[in-house]
């Protein structure tokens, strides 16, 4: 009868928590559940344990229609673990948009996350490479000031792999 009991419980026994960067998640990373993050933005506000995933909020040029390389947005801030409206919306009148994660990209996430965890899972070198082209372009500026520390998802990775730069 207790929906905040329930709601903590349900973090607390997940076999892993699907969230964004809302906050909410905090407390299954408290009760140590790996969390899969989806629309993620901006990028430090990230996986903070090696056995969680991640996937970004792309950027768009709205003059070109083109999403932006994540090299790009990181020089203009977006590494950190905490964007301001003000921030977000200066972003904004520069012409770019954020461009939410497909109902697809969140589904492979999911299947990702709970093929590692049950370990199952099969790396290929493609994503080994990818995932070190993006620590690579990822500065050092993370939560905690810290290395990027979590993982992003393998095929987000590929299907964005243009952006690694």
């Amino acid at each position: 009868d207790d929906p905040d009991f329930a709601d903590a419980y349900l973090q607390a026994t997940c076999k892993f928590f699907l969230g964004t960067g809302s906050g909410i998640y905090i407390l299954s990373s408290m009760f140590g559940r790996p969390v899969a993050y989806a629309n993620m933005l901006p990028y430090g506000e990230c996986g903070r344990l090696p056995h969680e995933i991640v996937i970004f909020k792309n950027s768009r040029d709205v003059n070109t229609g083109n999403l932006i390389p994540y090299g790009e947005m990181i020089s203009r801030g977006v590494d950190s673990d905490w964007l301001t409206e003000e921030e977000i919306s200066l972003l904004e009148a520069q012409g770019i948009e954020f461009v939410d994660n497909t109902s697809d990209d969140i589904r492979i996430l999911v299947l990702e996350m709970n093929e590692r965890l049950d370990g199952t899972w099969k790396t290929n070198p493609e994503d080994k490479q990818l995932q070190e082209q993006f620590v690579k372009i990822s500065p050092a500026r993370h939560f905690n000031s810290n290395e990027f520390p979590g993982r992003v998802g393998a095929a987000f990775l590929r299907k964005n792999r243009l952006l690694l730069t």
